[in-house]
C-alpha cells in the first residue's frame, strides 16, 4: 500500500512539475538562490568550499540551502550557517501527501530566481520537483546512465553530465561544475567543534581511561545499507593485533546500528578494544581529534579525520575511489585494490540488475587487501 501511495503521489507531483515548466509566475531579477545538497558527512565536507564560493558570488542575495534531514551531512551544514541565510530540510520519502505538498508550496513561495542541484541530490528530489521548477534558471548535475536523466534534462534549464562508466573526477570537482565557471577552490576550511562537545568527549575519555594522543580510532562498520564497504573483520582483527603495541588502547567508533561489529572483533582480536557507538557526531569528531591515528573504510568519519588533520589510513572496496580519494596533502594513506569489476559502486549509484556491490559473491576488492599492507601503511604514519 505504501509503495502504491508513493507511485500515485509521485505521478501527481510529476504532472505538477511538468505544468510549472510552462505555466509559472515570472520572478524578479536578483531574487533568492536555492542550493540543493543531499548527502552524508563526506558529501557535505566536500561541498562546503563550493558553498563558500556561492556565498561570495551571491553576497547580495538570500541563499537558502536545502538538504535531507535524515542525513548526517545536515549536521555539518549546521555549523556553517554563515554561508547561507536559511537552512531547510526535507525527507526523501515524505510521510504523507500533505507533507509533500506543503514543502513544495513553501519552495514555490520563495520565488527563487536560480536553483542549483548537486548530482547526488538529483536522485533524491522526486517528491519536491514542483518546488524546484522555479525562477529563470535551474542547474542540475546528472549521471548519463541514470534512468531519469532524459526527463531532468528536459525539465530543468541547465545541466552538466557525468559518465558513470569512465568518470575519474572527484566529487569536489563535480560540485565545482555547479558554479558554471572555472574557479580555483581549495579544501582548506576548518571545522569548529563547539566547546560543549569537546567537554563531552573529554568526559567520555576520562570515564573509559582513554588518554589523549595515546589511542587509535577505528571505524570498522558502515550503515547497514552499505555493509559492502566493510573490510572483513577477521582481517581487521589481524591489523589491530599488529598495531596494538603502538597504542594504549583502540577505540571502535560508529553509530548504534554498527555496534554489531564490537563483540566479534573482541573475540577475534587480542588488542584492548573500547566501543564508542552512542555518541553524537561532534563528540566523535572531538574524540578523533584526540587520537594519534585513524583507521577506517570509505565513510564520513574517514573524511572527518582528514578534515581534522588526523593521520589516517582508509580502505576502499567497491566505492567510487576517484570520487572520494584523499582530497588534500598530509599524513593520509588510501588503500585500494582495483580489480576487473571495481569500482562497481560508482557515483553513489548501484546497478539495478546483474552483479553489483549488493549481490557480489566474492568481495575480492576487499578480500585481496592483505592485513600486512594495512599494517605497513599505518606504521608508516606512526613513524611520521
Amino acid at each position: 500500500m505504501k509503495k502504491i501511495f508513493q507511485i500515485l503521489l509521485f505521478s501527481l507531483l510529476l504532472s505538477w512539475a511538468f505544468l510549472r515548466k510552462f505555466f509559472r509566475k515570472q520572478v524578479k531579477e536578483h531574487g533568492s538562490i536555492l542550493i540543493v545538497a543531499v548527502g552524508g558527512i563526506g558529501d557535505a565536507i566536500l561541498f562546503v568550499p563550493v558553498l563558500e564560493q556561492f556565498r561570495k558570488k551571491f553576497s547580495d542575495r538570500k541563499v537558502v540551502l536545502l538538504t535531507n534531514h535524515h542525513s548526517a551531512g545536515s549536521k555539518i551544514y549546521e555549523t556553517q550557517r554563515h554561508l547561507f541565510d536559511e537552512l531547510l530540510t526535507f525527507s526523501v520519502l515524505p510521510e504523507n501527501w500533505k507533507v509533500a505538498f506543503k514543502l513544495n508550496l513553501k519552495l514555490i513561495q520563495f520565488s527563487f530566481e536560480e536553483v542549483f542541484i548537486t548530482y547526488l541530490s538529483s536522485q533524491s528530489i522526486f517528491f519536491i520537483l514542483p518546488g524546484l521548477v522555479t525562477g529563470r534558471k535551474q542547474t542540475v548535475g546528472l549521471v548519463k546512465e541514470y534512468g531519469w536523466t532524459w526527463f531532468y534534462s528536459f525539465l530543468f534549464t541547465n545541466h552538466y553530465l557525468l559518465e558513470r562508466a569512465s568518470e575519474k573526477r572527484s566529487e569536489f570537482e563535480f560540485n565545482k561544475l555547479l558554479l558554471g565557471e572555472d574557479v580555483l577552490l581549495e579544501m582548506n576550511w576548518q571545522l569548529m567543534i563547539p566547546e560543549s562537545y569537546k567537554i563531552k568527549a573529554k568526559t567520555w575519555m576520562n570515564e573509559n581511561s582513554v588518554r589523549s594522543g595515546s589511542f587509535l580510532t577505528v571505524h570498522a562498520g558502515s550503515f547497514s545499507s552499505q555493509d559492502y564497504k566493510r573490510y572483513p573483520l577477521e582481517r581487521l582483527a589481524k591489523v589491530l593485533d599488529n598495531l596494538s603495541e603502538n597504542f594504549e588502547t583502540i577505540v571502535l567508533l560508529g553509530t548504534p546500528s554498527e555496534e554489531d561489529i564490537y563483540q566479534p572483533l573482541t573475540m577475534m582480536s587480542k588488542a584492548s578494544l573500547i566501543g564508542c557507538f552512542n555518541q553524537d557526531l561532534y563528540t566523535v569528531a572531538s574524540i578523533i581529534e584526540h587520537s594519534s591515528l585513524f583507521l577506517g573504510n570509505d565513510s564520513g568519519l574517514g573524511h572527518l579525520a582528514l578534515l581534522l588533520n588526523r593521520p589516517s589510513v582508509r580502505i576502499f572496496g567497491p566505492s567510487f575511489y576517484y570520487g572520494f580519494k584523499k582530497w588534500k596533502e598530509g599524513p593520509f594513506i588510501d588503500i585500494w585494490q582495483p580489480i576487473e569489476c571495481s569500482p562497481c559502486l560508482r557515483l553513489g549509484m548501484l546497478e539495478k540488475e546483474g552483479i553489483n556491490a549488493f549481490t557480489c559473491g566474492h568481495r575480492n576488492c576487499l578480500n585481496q587487501i592483505e592485513p600486512e599492507s594495512v599494517t605497513i601503511a599505518a606504521k608508516k604514519l606512526i613513524r611520521g
